[in-house]
């Protein structure tokens, strides 16, 4: 397949109830590129549209305006079973009557596939899963690792141009979740089939992804690798739900060279930050400060910030100090556990705040 994009998005909404007084607009003019054998994620709160995009790209909603397509060809008014594309959902819809390996053979026997390539696609999707001794299991009798794995490979075995996963990790533990996303990731390398996957979890959009877009309010508000999200946030919201940050009110005074900028904050301190691409000279503006990059220190002048100590909580490898900085607001820390280490602050005492000026972003009002 030499063509670039498996799945495009062009200009596409959705609006519910569209001629009554309670129309609902799930996804306003939306547009995404989504590359073959990408893991691509949908990333975003609870009613952000993020679950309507990928109907609309499984063919179980039509769009109110726009085009989806895939390999260039304009799928929008498609019903699912013609489209290339298969679906996980988030309560796996097993067959519960049926055994492991007839769950994966299901789809395949809607298609039409003789007995022969039906039993040697079972036994190849119960290898890639890691389940060849459980085919002949009841899937009452599995744990929830195992049944999202019986999903999965009964997904994966018509072979799909694309696969569409809606939050199938919300009902695992902790743990087992950690262990799926790297299941997931294998499956999507192993098999070359490009991965569309919906999560409000931005730790898991993180670990998992090519490529993720962040959307609210049915927009895309940002879409790039996950580093270039975590570090360069495009606005307030993104940089508040794509990991913890602070958000301190400056000035944006002038330039220090072509790429950094003087910014004062409300304490009169002037810190060096970068410039970001299409900043105006001067005005107004938020900086975001991630907890890792700023730490507490004794009182003392060269402080940024100074604050009250609130709250110290111990987690392993770090420990979180919670400010009140003088204006009222609030400012978390975080720093690495060194063994043998004891913190030597305690809640009360009246704090300096040392910022890393190189790691700090500014976000345009």
């Amino acid at each position: 397949m030499d063509k670039e994009f498996a799945v495009e998005i062009r200009n596409a909404s959705k609006v519910f109830n569209p001629n009554s007084d309670h129309a609902v607009t799930a996804l306003s003019n939306v547009s995404i590129s989504i590359r073959n054998n990408e893991f691509y994620t949908l990333l975003g709160p609870s009613g952000c549209g993020k679950t309507t995009l990928l109907r609309l790209i499984g063919g179980f909603e039509y769009p109110t305006e726009g085009q989806i397509l895939l390999d260039d060809e304009d799928i929008s008014l498609l019903p699912p079973h013609k489209r290339p594309v298969n679906m996980v959902f988030q309560n796996y819809a097993l067959f519960p009557h049926l055994t492991v390996a007839q769950n994966i053979a299901f789809g395949l026997e809607m298609l039409n596939k003789t007995k022969g390539e039906i039993s040697k696609t079972v036994d190849e999707m119960l290898h890639l899963v890691r389940m060849a001794d459980l085919g002949s299991r009841s899937v009452s009798q599995l744990s929830g690792g195992q049944a999202q794995r019986v999903a999965l490979a009964r997904a994966l075995a018509p072979r799909p141009r694309v696969l569409l996963l809606d939050e199938p990790l919300s009902a695992l533990d902790r743990k087992l979740r950690k262990n799926m996303q790297i299941e997931l990731k294998r499956l999507q390398h192993e098999t070359g089939i490009t991965f569309i996957f919906v999560t409000h979890d931005q730790e898991e959009a993180l670990t998992m992804s090519d490529r993720i877009a962040v959307m609210n309010h049915a927009c895309v508000l940002q879409v790039g690798i996950p580093q270039k999200i975590y570090d360069n946030p495009a606005d307030r919201f993104v940089a508040g739900f794509v990991g913890e940050s602070n958000f301190l009110e400056a000035e944006l005074v002038g330039r220090n060279g072509d790429h950094a900028a003087l910014v004062k904050l409300t304490s009169g301190t002037v810190l060096t930050v970068k410039m970001p691409a299409r900043a105006v000279p001067q005005g107004p503006v938020t900086l975001c400060v991630r907890p890792q990059h700023a730490h507490v220190v004794g009182k003392r002048k060269t402080s940024a910030l100074t604050g009250r100590l609130e709250n110290i909580a111990y987690v392993g490898t770090d420990t979180h100090y919670l400010l009140r900085l003088n204006d009222s607001e609030e400012f978390k820390t975080r720093q690495q556990n060194r063994s043998g280490r004891k913190t030597e602050f305690k809640v009360g005492d009246h704090l300096g705040i040392v910022i890393q000026e190189n790691a700090v972003r500014i976000l345009q009002k």
